[in-house]
């Protein structure tokens, strides 16, 4: 417990430490978060065009459709807003020697390599995407308790660890080869299928981002848990999906780390 209250103050501190630093770069601040507003809007406007050729996708009408948009934006603004200054840098800690100083560090160095930096930039893109959601759940009728709220977050949460300990796994293969840029673009890239109905994959690539990578089930099991499309199991496999797949990262550092070169050695 008192190593858990360690790092939520550490955490308070990265927080505080990088709004200081984007205070110095307002412009820059500014820019990042039209750019991350602007992201939502063209995904908006891309499903509009869609349905105003179809009635359904995958047995998704565009209301329907809106929520799952809505959920998807939720879950990638936090992960951009937690990870996309931090993950990214790994390689650069590693070629630099700075993982080496990382290491005498205090506190976790997966901790500090995962959530040292803030992403102010994602915050309005968080607001805004929950306000996108009240506003979809309104316009498709949908009786929302205090239970699915609940298991909404829940949801949300496990969510999140499953794309960041996916991201992450790619990222620590730069411990060991150094250079992998190539496969952080294709998990950027991957993070697209979170925002299409998982019915819509068939043959390998279902089994793929399904069973294997669940990207394409992350955002779908909140948004069917709101529309009353899923059970509690659902949430049960995502919860222990997101456990397995955490556990995954801690085992998987290890090993890098027993692998790991200093670069001043």
């Amino acid at each position: 417990m008192r190593e858990l209250r360690f790092h939520i103050n550490v955490f308070r501190g990265f927080i505080v430490n990088t709004f200081a630093r984007e205070s110095d770069y307002r412009g820059n601040l500014i820019a990042e978060i039209i750019d991350s507003l602007l992201n939502i809007f063209v995904n908006i406007y891309f499903f509009k065009i869609i349905f105003l050729n179809t009635n359904a996708i995958a047995g998704w009408n565009s209301e329907e459709m809106l929520v799952l948009v809505a959920v998807t934006q939720i879950i990638t603004s936090i992960i951009y807003m937690l990870f996309m200054n931090n993950l990214p840098r790994i390689q650069r800690y590693v070629l630099r020697g700075d993982f080496d100083y990382i290491l005498l560090k205090p506190c976790s160095s997966q901790f500090y390599i995962s959530l040292r930096y803030f992403y102010f930039g994602a915050v309005p893109s968080v607001i805004f995407s929950f306000a996108l959601l009240l506003y979809a759940l309104f316009h498709v009728g949908a009786k929302i308790t205090v239970a699915k709220v609940i298991i909404f977050f829940i949801d949300i949460v496990a969510a999140i660890v499953i794309c960041y300990s996916i991201w992450f796994l790619i990222m620590i293969l730069s411990i060991i080869f150094i250079k992998i840029g190539v496969m952080h673009e294709l998990f950027l890239s991957a993070l697209k299928f979170l925002e299409y109905p998982q019915n819509i994959y068939k043959g390998m690539i279902r089994i793929l981002m399904i069973y294997i990578i669940p990207l394409a089930t992350v955002s779908n099991v909140p948004a069917e848990k709101l529309l009353g499309k899923v059970g509690m199991i659902d949430t049960i496999d995502i919860v222990l999906l997101s456990i397995v797949f955490f556990m995954l990262t801690r085992i998987c550092y290890r090993l890098a780390l027993k692998r790991y070169s200093s670069a001043s050695s």
